[in-house]
Parts: C-alpha cells; structure tokens; sequence
C-alpha cells in the first residue's frame, strides 16, 4: 500500500514539474521587442454569439397540390473578422450579422 502511495506521489509530482515547466517556457516564448510593429494577417470569420429570434411560417406543398405548413427557426448569428500578428497579438474587425433560418430555404441572410 505505502509502495502505491509513494509511486502515486512521484508521479504526481512529476506531472506538476513538467506543467510548470511548460508554462515558463512558454511565457518566455511571448517576450516582444520593443520596436515591433504588429503586421496584422487575416485568418477567417468568427461566429461568436448566436441569439434566437423566434419562428415563422412556411408552406410546403406536394406534387398532389396538398399544402402543410411547417416552421423555421430563425437565429441572429454575430461574426467577426480575425486578425492575428506573428506576436499573437488578436483584433476583431467588421462585427457584423446574419440571419440563419434552419429550415425553410433561406439559409443565411
């Protein structure tokens, strides 16, 4: 039991040196001089908040002619352009948003 306890802590005590570890050495990798510019590189959009805006109707019919009405979920999506720098410096730019309809054709608009 003690041999079990005893593995148990070195190797716990092992994971806590190897964490602290990484950590300083990657804060050490984060220094920036002080003559840097940031030069800003564009890496996508990102949706970073959605919000439900409610349903509304539509009319499915088939080949008979017989119509059915259905429900779309609509969702108000915010997105935002990424703009990182080799410092790992991030700036969102152009918030803007959209309309996702789930079901009824629309899609995004």
């Amino acid at each position: 039991m003690k041999k079990k306890l005893k593995k148990l802590a070195a190797v716990g005590m092992a994971c806590i040196m190897l964490c602290g570890t990484s950590i300083t050495s990657a804060a050490a990798g984060e220094v920036v001089p002080p003559e840097h510019k940031c030069e800003f590189s564009y890496m996508g959009i990102n949706e970073y908040q959605g919000q439900d805006m409610g349903i509304h109707p539509y009319y499915i019919s088939d080949n008979n002619g017989n119509v059915t009405v259905k429900s779309c979920k609509v969702t108000l999506i915010s997105l935002r352009e990424v703009w990182r720098c080799g410092c790992l410096k991030v700036e969102y730019r152009n918030p803007h948003t959209i309309q996702r309809h789930s079901a009824c054709g629309k899609g995004d608009c």
